[in-house]
């Protein structure tokens, strides 16, 4: 090989080299809806660590060990675990256990109450999140019915477009009112009430819009 042919071998693959580095560096580029996605999940983490949360009235009784559930990390509300129970010869829940959709994919969150069989689980279908709950209550909380909205990631809310209701799941609470607990569109980032052997109270804990 004469000298100009091997100074042109060496210019070749010095331009394939440059160009592999430039398709790396572009494929390693986030997407436009990636950087939406980040953004999500950091406005819900910040707002699970700071104060700027707030949380429907709840639904039930009085007593029980209070509870106050959000992922630190960042997280949306997407549905339920739930395992029912006898109180006084009506049915009630006895436990509940949150959903939530992280960026790694849905995860369990804490059982709050008592775990009695296999549980009943409603759960919002892809894309969409909790949005509201309708539920009655006494001294305990009897039975309830989840409402999922579309989730907004740009501007972390949910909409009502393509919304559906979950079972009713637990007791029917007799006379009982029927409370609704909504979120007024701000995502659901946790849950909040009050348990010891069963779920005395009830409701969710939302991140405001600013």
């Amino acid at each position: 090989m004469n000298l100009f042919s091997l100074r042109f071998l060496r210019i070749s693959l010095a331009v394939m080299s440059l160009a592999c580095l430039s398709d790396t560096a572009i494929s390693q580029q986030p997407t436009g809806s990636d950087a939406i996605e980040k953004r999500f999940y950091a406005s819900l983490a910040a707002a699970a660590n700071k104060a700027a949360t707030e949380n429907t009235k709840k639904v039930g009784g009085k007593g029980g060990g209070q509870f106050f559930e959000v992922v630190p990390e960042g997280a949306i509300l997407v549905g339920f675990d739930v395992w029912k129970g006898d109180w006084s010869g009506h049915l009630i829940i006895r436990g509940i256990r949150p959903i939530f959709q992280t960026s790694h994919g849905r995860v369990p969150g804490k059982v709050h109450g008592r775990q009695s069989g296999d549980p009943i689980r409603v759960e919002a279908k892809e894309g969409y999140a909790v949005a509201a709950i309708e539920a009655r209550g006494g001294d305990r909380l009897d039975g309830f019915q989840v409402l999922y909205w579309k989730i907004h990631a740009t501007d972390v809310s949910l909409d009502a477009e393509g919304s559906s209701k979950s079972e009713w799941v637990g007791g029917g609470g007799g006379r009982k009112a029927l409370h609704p607990l909504t979120s007024n569109g701000n995502a659901v980032i946790g849950i909040t009430g009050a348990s010891g052997e069963d779920v005395d109270r009830l409701g969710l804990v939302y991140c405001e819009r600013r």
